[in-house]
C-alpha cells in the first residue's frame, strides 16, 4: 500500500465512508453496555469495493441497506473492517483524510480505551462522550449538505 493507495482510500472514506461507534444494551456485560466500532465504505459498485478489499482487507457485506430503504433499486454493498483491522489501518490513512479526520481520531481514541476490554474494566463515560462527539460531527456535516 503506497501513498496513492492511501490517498484514494482516504477520498473514498471522506466521500462514501462511515466512521462511528455504537453503544448497545448488553445484560451479560458488567457495565451493562457493549461498544462496537463501525468503519466502512458503501456503494453500488461491488467491483470497486473488491478492488479496495484487495489492498486494504476487510469484509464485503451484501446487501447493506435494501431492507431498511425500500426505494433502493440497486443493491448497496458495504466493505467493513474489524476493531483490530481498524487499529492497524486507520493510523496509516489518517494523514490523508480531510472531512472525516476528527471522526477517525475519535474512533482511534475509543478503540484505545476498549483495547483491553477482556482484561480490565474501562470507563463507559469516556466512550459515551466520544459517541456524542461522533454523532455531533455527523449531524453538522449533514446540515452543511442540506444548505448547499
Amino acid at each position: 500500500m503506497n501513498d496513492i493507495d492511501l490517498s484514494y482510500f482516504a477520498g473514498m472514506i471522506d466521500g462514501e465512508g462511515t466512521i462511528s461507534m455504537y453503544r448497545r444494551k448488553e445484560n451479560r456485560v458488567k457495565s451493562g453496555y457493549s461498544f462496537s466500532p463501525n468503519f466502512g465504505i458503501s456503494g453500488n459498485n461491488k467491483g470497486h469495493l473488491l478492488y479496495l478489499q484487495d489492498i486494504f482487507g476487510g469484509t464485503i457485506c451484501y446487501p447493506v441497506a435494501k431492507k431498511r430503504i425500500k426505494s433502493i433499486k440497486r443493491p448497496v454493498f458495504g466493505l467493513y473492517w474489524s476493531s483490530n483491522q481498524i487499529r492497524e489501518l486507520l493510523p496509516k490513512v489518517l494523514p490523508y483524510l480531510v472531512l472525516k479526520k476528527k471522526e477517525a481520531i475519535l474512533l482511534l481514541d475509543a478503540l484505545e480505551i476498549t483495547k483491553d476490554h477482556r482484561t480490565k474494566h474501562y470507563q463507559n463515560s469516556k466512550l459515551n462522550i466520544i459517541i456524542k462527539e461522533l454523532k455531533s460531527l455527523k449531524s453538522k456535516r449533514n446540515v452543511i449538505r442540506k444548505e448547499k
